[in-house]
Order: structure tokens, then C-alpha cells, then sequence
């Protein structure tokens, strides 16, 4: 698993720029500029363009995983994680 944020920025380009220049490195751009994906050792950060501006500190934490979900839940669960009951993939669009 690797932790990620998602960041809703107004220019994808610009951004995208000073988080190199911090040090982290291009993972995949979209080839229109509508997104950018970089890293940082195991670290990912997601630019999202966005024409509206978010709140300052605006940020979406979360995990990539590379395997499949039943597995990925039964060690989560077995290291005493137990998931949210309130969260609904359905009521959230995830999918």
C-alpha cells in the first residue's frame, strides 16, 4: 500500500512545477493537463485541475493498493483495522 493525497489545484502546470522542484517526481501526466501524478519515494500526490478554487488546506488523504480488495481487507482486518460503518461505496461513487 502507498499513501497518497489528492489535491485540487486551479494549474496543474504551475503546481506541478514547485512540487518538483521540492523533489518530487513525475509519475504520469495527463496529456491535456487535466491531472498529474508524482511521488515521493513511496509517497503519491495527485494534482487535480480544477477551475473552481477549494478551500485553503483542501487535500483527499488516502491508500493505493495493488492487490485485490478481498485480500487487501482480510490483512487490514487481521492488523485490527476495522472499516468505517457510516462509509457506503454507493452513497459515495466510489467504485
Amino acid at each position: 500500500m502507498r499513501p497518497y493525497v489528492l489535491i485540487y489545484v486551479t494549474d496543474v502546470d504551475r503546481s506541478r512545477a514547485w512540487y518538483e522542484r521540492l523533489g518530487f517526481r513525475l509519475r504520469r501526466l495527463h496529456r491535456h493537463g487535466g491531472w498529474a501524478e508524482l511521488e515521493w519515494g513511496e509517497f503519491l500526490l495527485y494534482l487535480h485541475g480544477t477551475a473552481a478554487p477549494r478551500p485553503a488546506g483542501f487535500a483527499l488523504p488516502g491508500f493505493e493498493a495493488q492487490e485485490g480488495l478481498e485480500s487487501l481487507a482480510a490483512r487490514l482486518s487481521a492488523a485490527g483495522v476495522l472499516p468505517d460503518p457510516s462509509f457506503s461505496t454507493r452513497a459515495s461513487g466510489a467504485c
